[in-house]
């Protein structure tokens, strides 16, 4: 990327923000920044306009490019079955823990061995004990 089409970018964005960078950031970002392709760097200015609350810095122009443009947001609905036991596979438990003359009361987590329990922990990737784990 040239120069002046590196002003014509953070002129843009001076514009949009109605913020100024200063001459010593214009230098710093111009140093980091110019390896980029023209078209990375318009389309790192048009995402930064899109995302940024304000005017952006290095971190923020290079960290659109690597955000995904469309994110996934549908994730798998599990069908719960009705259990007893568990709140959609999970079952909250309390253990008393002596702290010299005090007894301490800690609440945990741990999954129900129903299919609740199991689908949240092959879904969801959940790292939790199963009831019978913890003697429950």
């Amino acid at each position: 990327m040239e120069i002046k089409e590196f002003i014509i970018g953070t002129e843009k964005l001076e514009k949009y923000f109605d913020k100024e960078y200063s001459e010593e950031q214009r230098k710093i970002m111009f140093s980091r920044l110019k390896d980029m392709s023209i078209n990375e760097f318009n389309r790192a200015i048009n995402l930064a306009i899109d995302k940024c609350k304000y005017l952006p810095k290095i971190a923020d122009i290079k960290g659109v490019l690597i955000e995904p443009n469309n994110p996934v947001t549908n994730k798998p609905e599990i069908e719960f079955i009705k259990c007893k036991k568990c709140d959609q596979g999970f079952i909250q438990y309390f253990k008393d823990i002596k702290d010299g003359k005090r007894v301490l009361k800690y609440s945990y987590v741990a999954l129900c061995n129903c299919e609740n329990g199991r689908k949240q922990k092959e879904m969801n990737g959940y790292r939790l004990p199963f009831i019978t784990e913890v003697g429950l």
